[in-house]
């Protein structure tokens, strides 16, 4: 079976996610991926009502950062969950949205040695060792759990630039991308095989995941132009990474006026400086065999983990269409209900 996940926001009620989760564990989802989004729901909180009411489907966070929640109480945490979870947890970390950190007035400096000095400290909390660490930016000492997780927790880093890239191929288990097309996301795979290799890992020992914003349609014009006013969409393109519009040949200046427009409020006027071209290649569109076809290209560039996110505007009969297509994608023995 091809492993599918499934993405989704702190927006709807920590009870409809748990529908919608066990939903996807019916339809034959590999995993189930939850955003911190630090001023809604919470992906601690919400992974745990997922672990209680689900039995396969295993529970990412998707993800966390090292800043807004300290490294040994995500260790404590995710460990928690993976107990509750009998070995289901997946720790998705990232450098996470330095926008909203500072909103909190929390430092989120040096991301990359950050995420690197975090995964230390966490992996030797959950090996059972009392850690004492001095690192350029945490500091702990003597923290030791009072258990420790049965199944050893996989890691997968969320990678934008070259250099996150670097830290993901050499301590991960998996990769994480985000805001990815086809084209773009071939060449990451190619610099996470080059990384692998010079870390001296085999680069089939490397999850590769990305995550694929989804509007479901009849058909992908429809869908083309209905995204276009779907205000969460064009505020992730317009936070396209430098490494991202490089690799699709696309103009930066673009996307620095899309950044401005967006921000003065007017999100229409940023959505019509997109192209139906670049909608069509950053975005899972249209009906349920769009969706599969779109998918496959990434699967043919290297993609091995596929993660759906429905966008705000998908509704219910979006989601439904998504655990279709998820359901098909997988080749799961039993239909969605």
């Amino acid at each position: 079976m091809q492993k599918i996940g499934l993405a989704l926001i702190g927006s709807a009620a920590i009870g409809e996610v748990v529908g919608r989760v066990s939903a996807a564990e019916k339809s034959g989802y590999h995993s189930f991926w939850m955003h911190e989004n630090y001023f809604s729901r919470d992906a601690i909180t919400t992974l745990t009502a997922c672990a209680a009411s689900t039995k396969t489907i295993r529970l990412a966070t998707g993800v966390v950062n090292p800043y807004t929640r300290n490294p040994a109480l995500t260790a404590v945490s995710l460990a928690t969950i993976q107990e509750l979870s009998e070995g289901r947890v997946i720790l998705g970390i990232g450098a996470g949205n330095p926008v909203q950190i500072t909103k909190m007035g929390i430092e989120n400096s040096k991301p990359v040695r950050a995420l690197d000095e975090a995964l230390s400290i966490m992996r030797e909390m959950w090996a059972g060792r009392e850690v004492s660490f001095e690192g350029r930016v945490f500091r702990v000492k003597g923290a030791k759990m009072d258990f420790t997780p049965k199944v050893r927790i996989p890691v997968y880093v969320a990678c934008g630039g070259p250099l996150m890239i670097r830290l993901g191929s050499k301590v991960g288990d998996g990769v994480l991308f985000n805001k990815e097309s086809p084209v773009t996301m071939r060449k990451a795979i190619r610099r996470v095989d080059r990384a692998a290799s010079e870390f001296h890992r085999r680069a089939d020992e490397i999850e590769r995941a990305v995550n694929l914003y989804c509007l479901p349609a009849r058909n992908v014009e429809e869908a083309v132009e209905r995204i276009r006013r779907d205000r969460f969409f064009i505020m992730l393109m317009t936070l396209l990474y430098s490494r991202v519009i490089e690799d699709a040949g696309l103009d930066p200046s673009l996307f620095v006026k899309m950044r401005k427009t967006f921000l003065s409020g007017d999100a229409a006027g940023a959505g019509r400086m997109l192209s139906d071209e670049v909608i069509r290649d950053f975005a899972l569109l249209g009906n349920v065999d769009d969706m599969k076809e779109t998918v496959r290209n990434y699967l043919d560039v290297g993609v091995t983990l596929p993660i759906i996110q429905p966008l705000p505007t998908a509704g219910e009969d979006g989601f439904s269409r998504i655990l279709v297509a998820g359901n098909e994608i997988a080749g799961a023995s039993v239909p969605p209900t």
